[in-house]
């Protein structure tokens, strides 16, 4: 998915719920990360992070993003660490012991993002980039509205 795509539904999945919240509520925490904290984060995990995430992570960032918590770049590796997941970059773990996030191979993260479960350490595939799944899980976004 082009980024341009997903935020005209951001933009429309945020219109739709203004009507519906608390105007001091807001759903998206958007903590934000830098390049060059990026790049620190990719060389501690030793995994380059997928363009689009990266992207994503600078423009918008992480936190809450309404139906999904996504791990912000500042604690990422701290996540990674605690959840050691082999050849796997966790994003957004469940609360379960479960996760999404990136598979890693050879020292680079694919653009799909997949679940882990963590009982039979086994992954499948979620959505095929990063967006997708944000627009899919996070945002919930449906064509039919």
């Amino acid at each position: 998915m082009k980024l341009a795509e997903f935020e005209l539904r951001l933009d429309l999945v945020r219109r739709r719920r203004s009507a519906s919240v608390p105007p001091d509520f807001e759903p998206f925490e958007f903590l934000t990360a830098a390049d060059q904290e990026l790049r620190r984060v990719e060389d501690e995990l030793g995994a380059v992070l997928p363009a689009q995430y990266r992207e994503f992570m600078m423009r918008y960032g992480g936190g809450t993003f309404l139906y999904l918590d996504l791990v912000p770049v500042r604690d990422l590796v701290r996540v990674n660490r605690f959840e050691q997941v082999p050849d796997f970059v966790v994003i957004a773990p469940v609360g379960t012991g479960d996760s999404w996030g990136f598979e890693v191979r050879d020292g680079v993260c694919g653009d799909q993002v997949s679940f882990w479960f963590h009982d039979d350490r086994n992954q499948e595939p979620e959505s095929a980039d990063f967006l997708e799944f944000l627009s899919a899980k996070g945002l919930r976004y449906s064509e039919s509205g």
